[in-house]
This record gives C-alpha cells, sequence and structure tokens, in this order.
C-alpha cells in the first residue's frame, strides 16, 4: 500500500454565495467518517476510490499521509468509526494564479458551505485574492473542522449552519 505523504497548506472559507458555472466543473460525492479525532484518522469514498487519512495537529498548515484501501477494507473500517459519515458534493472550481477552490455542499448539514485552497507556499497563500464568493475565513476556527463537523453532526443530526456560527 503506497501512502503518500505532504505538509498540507489550505485557507478554508464560508461561502457568500455559489460561483457562476460551478454545477459545471468537475465534481465528486464524498463520504468521510472518524476513526479518531485526536489524533485524526478518517476514513473517506470518492466516487469509487477509498482512502484511510492521518492528520497532524493544525491550521494553515499540517502533516497528512494518505493511503488507498480496498473497498473490503474501506467497510471494515466503517464500523469503527467514531462519528457518522459527512456527505458533502465538491466541486473543483478554477481560479486566477492556477489555484483550485474546492467548494464543499454539505448534503447532511443544512446551508453549509465552505470552500479550501491549497497552496505550495506560505507566500502563495499570502498573496492570494479573495474572490468576491468567499465569505469569512475560517482557516483558523475549529468548529469547521471536518472531524468537528463530524464530531457535532453525531451530537446532532439535524445539524444546521446557523448552530455553527
Amino acid at each position: 500500500m503506497e501512502v503518500i505523504k505532504n505538509k498540507e497548506k489550505e485557507r478554508k472559507f464560508l461561502v457568500k454565495y455559489l460561483p457562476e458555472g460551478y454545477e459545471e466543473v468537475r465534481h465528486n460525492l464524498i463520504e468521510q467518517a472518524y476513526l479518531s479525532l485526536l489524533p485524526e484518522f478518517r476514513i473517506r469514498k470518492i466516487g469509487n476510490a477509498y482512502v484511510k487519512t492521518e492528520k497532524g495537529e493544525g491550521d494553515f498548515t499540517r502533516d497528512e499521509a494518505e493511503a488507498p484501501i480496498s473497498f473490503e477494507t474501506f467497510l471494515d473500517l466503517e464500523k469503527q468509526a467514531c462519528t457518522p459519515f459527512l456527505i458533502k458534493m465538491r466541486h473543483y472550481v478554477p481560479l486566477s494564479h492556477g489555484n483550485i477552490a474546492e467548494l464543499d455542499v454539505y448534503r447532511n448539514i443544512k446551508d453549509l458551505l465552505t470552500v479550501e485552497v491549497e497552496f505550495k507556499s506560505n507566500e502563495k497563500a499570502n498573496a492570494f485574492e479573495i474572490p468576491d464568493w468567499f465569505g469569512r475565513e475560517i482557516t483558523y476556527d475549529k468548529a469547521f473542522k471536518n472531524k468537528n463537523l463530524a464530531k457535532a453532526l453525531g451530537e446532532n443530526p439535524k445539524l444546521e449552519m446557523k448552530n455553527l456560527v
């Protein structure tokens, strides 16, 4: 099993409004649940692919190790999940300077829309021109970390965006 390790540099925002044409760009249905919140281990189904990910602590910069797993392994690990599945449609929206906005439209958290942009360096992240459709930055807001969203969903299956702010 090939493990891909990298240092993720990512800024995350709420979404003011959906950008024109977002439904026409490449997109994937993502379902993810957590095996552990600390340390952070998750399983994820993206289309027909299955992965297990370990993430380090942090906000803007964190270590990440990801490995593909089989469907059977996914089903076995699913039984060990400590959170319900977050379900979201991810749209890959092209931005200026070669950046890609990963727009997440959550299916099981009412009215929640987030967008993330990954960067190769701190300099590129700091120079990023924030598009008009991006809302408040939540990179450092722990309530909007996916592991915490999944935990909150477990506590309130009818979770809504208005309960998060």
